[in-house]
């Protein structure tokens, strides 16, 4: 897969994205429209990742699927197993037997890439129970993960039959459609909780940014350097007015995603001029480009670290004191673990002849050890109306399950030293051991109290 330009106004529009997701995960009044950080998200994905993609077709005349999907294995995988991981042993140290269980379903939901589907049954994001779900902020990656699957494929299908120009319009229909369909659909049914997490409207999203990639392939890098200079400034202006301005109460998504990403897409098209102006000098200042060099770790961290939090004081509102602490545990996790991995990563290859890919490494040991610890708590005595619940529904299948342990604790090895066969054993074994996981899972309900447990 090609390599793209390094771009610092990206890495700033991260911290923004992140920072803004983070003041509004804290206390909605901070930052209303703080939530519209995904969708910025959104639009630097689908530019980073379809940029390299035009590239590599470019250069060789196809895309490598297989070499793509190893990339965002790697990218994803390891700090994610690792955080659900760290979730559901604090849900079973912290949780009530009830809340532990929906967790559980949840977690089967996230490993799947399909927690945006089970979310939208009956929670609505908004909602201030959806506060105490540890694993809620699971469903952007799930929309992500869902487009990608699609993507190169579609892509380099599209690319060998049509021109670059005639796809770029395609996209553009497509991009209006999306946007288009998930208003339709809010005034046919405008009490309706699941559109927020609905993908095709955030396919849209994404694939704006993939427009953005297929304009600069298009047009010359001096095309209209008037309009380079004054696009990151009007673009961190609709930024600005999307976050204060637009709230919870808003029809979102749809058209008006136009707003948010069309302010991303303006201020990384701003980037190719190169020139100094305060909106660039911002967006690379140390310390924003910093925080959005660690942005995919700070988001999956923060949201657990609030929800529990949230969930042991039983309020919305967290106290002054609260909020430091956990303002410090998750700038701590989200950095630390970070850079943790990445060093491992560089002692490895400097003390080793063929270098051991630690985080091909840590998806086999995050697996295999989330199995093991799922399939031990989850028949613990901790509460034995759960306990028996669950015991019966996964007894029948405990040796399958332990020939899956071992079978992941074998792949973290294999990977280690042989990433060739990275792609195949990783799905086979994941798609295996989640789909049993999810059927003993969704069989599960019990009496607690005199009611009955049901899904969300």
């Amino acid at each position: 897969m090609s390599k793209l330009r390094f771009i610092p106004e990206v890495e700033g529009l991260r911290g923004i994205a992140v920072l803004s997701v983070l003041l509004f995960h804290l206390n909605k009044s901070f930052l209303p429209g703080g939530y519209l950080g995904v969708d910025i998200f959104f639009v630097i994905s689908g530019f980073l990742i379809t940029s390299i993609s035009l590239s590599e077709f470019a250069a060789t005349g196809s895309i490598s699927i297989s070499e793509f999907y190893r990339k965002r294995i790697k990218r994803i995988l390891p700090l994610f197993c690792l955080v659900v991981l760290v979730t559901l042993v604090a849900g079973y140290l912290l949780f009530l037997p009830d809340y532990f269980l929906l967790l559980g379903r949840s977690i089967a939901a996230s490993l799947t890439f399909t927690s945006n589907f089970f979310f939208s049954q009956s929670l609505d994001y908004f909602a201030n129970n959806s506060n105490e779900y540890p694993l809620l902020h699971t469903w952007s990656l799930s929309i992500e993960e869902q487009f990608y699957f699609i993507w190169p494929l579609l892509l380099t299908l599209s690319l060998r039959k049509f021109e670059l120009k005639n796809v770029f319009k395609g996209l553009i229909v497509g991009i209006i459609a999306s946007l288009i369909f998930a208003d339709v659909l809010r005034l046919l049914d405008a009490s309706s909780t699941g559109i927020y997490f609905n993908s095709v409207p955030r396919f849209g999203e994404i694939a704006i940014g993939a427009g953005l990639a297929f304009l600069f392939k298009l047009t010359d890098a001096d095309w209209n350097k008037k309009f380079h200079r004054h696009a990151g400034i009007l673009g961190l202006l609709l930024l600005a007015v999307s976050v204060v301005v637009i709230n919870d109460s808003f029809w979102f998504p749809g058209l008006l995603c136009l707003i948010p990403c069309g302010g991303a897409a303006l201020v990384i098209w701003a980037s190719r001029s190169q020139e100094s102006h305060w909106g660039a000098r911002f967006l690379k200042n140390k310390y924003l480009r910093k925080v959005g060099d660690f942005s995919y770790s700070l988001y999956l961290w923060h949201w657990p670290v609030l929800a529990y939090t949230r969930y042991l004081t039983g309020s919305y509102e967290i106290p002054l004191y609260l909020l430091i602490i956990d303002l410090a545990l998750i700038f701590s996790s989200g950095i630390v673990i970070g850079l943790s991995m990445a060093g491992l990563a560089i002692i490895t290859s400097i003390l080793l002849s063929k270098p051991i890919s630690i985080n091909s490494a840590l998806v086999g040991f995050s697996m295999t050890t989330g199995l093991y610890a799922a399939n031990r708590l989850l028949e613990s005595d901790k509460d034995a109306a759960i306990d028996n619940a669950i015991s019966s529904a996964v007894a029948s299948h405990k040796s399958i399950l332990m020939i899956f342990s071992v079978g992941f604790t074998l792949l973290g090895v294999v990977l280690a030293f042989n990433e060739s066969l990275e792609l195949g054993l990783l799905v086979i074994l994941t798609i295996l051991y989640l789909i049993l996981y999810t059927t003993n899972l969704s069989k599960i309900s019990f009496k607690k109290g005199g009611k009955r447990l049901k899904d969300y």
